[in-house]
Parts: structure tokens; C-alpha cells; sequence
């Protein structure tokens, strides 16, 4: 398994939740509303109230995945919507 600094698992983060949620309103991706900066930590995120919602579903879906894995659970063989509401 690679191994990553703390940089690039930050850039990689940051990238899936430009490339999941409301692709075209960052600012990175040439948009006009969303920007994410990483700050000791902890992520600081402008966007629509809408995509702020969908930004929280993402994260929470990422810990349960990053949990069932440490636990061993077996893959299910299925596909995972990482946006889905809990």
C-alpha cells in the first residue's frame, strides 16, 4: 500500500470533493463560488448551503468507509455513493 505525505492526502481530499460535489462551482475549477483551504488541520470550505450539506454526506460516508476498513469488513462487491444522505 502507498504511502502518502500529509500534503498530498490533503490534495487528494481536496480534489474529490471539487471532483463530487457541484463540479463547476469551485473556484479551482474555474467556478464562482466554492474554495477549499487546509488550516492546521482542518479544512475550511466556502459553498452554497446546498453543497455544504453534500460536502458533510461525503465526509461522513469516507470515515464509515475508512472505519468498516480498519474493522476488516468484507467488501460487498457493490458500488458506493459516497453523496448518499445517512
Amino acid at each position: 500500500m502507498p504511502t502518502y505525505t500529509r500534503q498530498e492526502n490533503i490534495d487528494m481530499l481536496t480534489h474529490l470533493i471539487e471532483e463530487c460535489v457541484d463540479p463547476n462551482s469551485w473556484r479551482d475549477n474555474g467556478g464562482q463560488i466554492g474554495a477549499i483551504k487546509e488550516l492546521g488541520g482542518l479544512l475550511l470550505i466556502t459553498q452554497l448551503p446546498e453543497s455544504q450539506k453534500q460536502v458533510e454526506s461525503l465526509l461522513k460516508n469516507l470515515r464509515a468507509m475508512r472505519t468498516a476498513i480498519d474493522r476488516g469488513d468484507p467488501d460487498r462487491g457493490r458500488g458506493i455513493d459516497l453523496l448518499k444522505k445517512n
